[in-house]
């Protein structure tokens, strides 16, 4: 089938270039694909045939067991037994081709999504979750208390370098991406709707960091940490 194919295309792709390359190149001729077949009803659809050997595998494993009764002239006769219950089962699918190259284009897409993201601003969400891990057990009364601005990861002037070099290293890689999905996919619609995905989500992650630093730090260490506002995150993605 053309999905397989393409699969298989993409597959070469990834281990000749990067894993963006490779998700792209499926996600446009996914779309290629969609388009030719979108002129068929809804009820456009192949057959898949497999074979069943079950019966077969299950009737040899009986045969082997009833060695004694091979030559038996009634219904006990293993042999026979074999013969009638021992039949290969042909068995067909249908498969809904438009429904099988939507899957797959939003199977890749969210993949293409979720990898762009963690190269975007993984290492905030790997940030987030270290300290949920401190905040969290401190919430447990038997577990020793740890001050969060003590740690160094956590420290004020830590966050604050970190929040930099991640400001700097979107506004290096954001318009990269945006060029790469342009040059694969000429496609502007898919193209906003992808990046709309990747903003809401650093946007997400961002106000969750924002309200940590609320909780946890004192004014002065807000001050010094500088913990973009959603404002502020809607300004860096505007490079693009």
């Amino acid at each position: 089938m053309c999905v397989q194919s393409l699969i298989k295309a993409a597959e070469l792709i990834r281990k000749n270039k990067t894993n963006s390359d490779s998700e792209l190149f499926l996600i446009k001729h996914l779309l290629i694909l969609r388009e030719q077949i979108s002129p068929f009803s809804n009820e456009f659809s192949i057959a898949e045939i497999q074979l069943d050997f079950s019966k077969i595998r299950d009737a040899a494993f009986s045969l082997m067991n009833k060695k004694n009764s091979l030559f038996r002239f009634n219904r006990d006769n293993a042999f026979l037994d074999f013969l009638l219950n021992g039949t290969l089962e042909a068995k067909v699918n249908m498969i809904d081709s438009k429904r099988e190259v939507d899957n797959h284009l939003k199977k890749t897409c969210e993949s293409f999504i979720q990898n762009i993201s963690d190269d975007l601003f993984g290492s905030i969400r790997q940030l987030v979750i270290k300290i949920q891990a401190v905040i969290s057990m401190n919430s447990d009364p038997n577990a020793p208390k740890v001050n969060l601005n003590q740690q160094p990861f956590a420290k004020p002037e830590k966050l604050q370098d970190i929040f930099a070099e991640n400001y700097k290293h979107i506004k290096k890689k954001l318009p990269d991406i945006s060029k790469k999905m342009s040059l694969y996919l000429s496609n502007a619609e898919i193209e906003q709707i992808i990046l709309k995905r990747v903003k809401a989500s650093l946007q997400q992650l961002y106000a969750e960091m924002s309200q940590i630093v609320k909780l946890n730090y004192n004014d002065e260490e807000q001050l010094i940490i500088a913990c973009p506002a959603p404002e502020q995150i809607s300004l860096w993605l505007t490079i693009v």
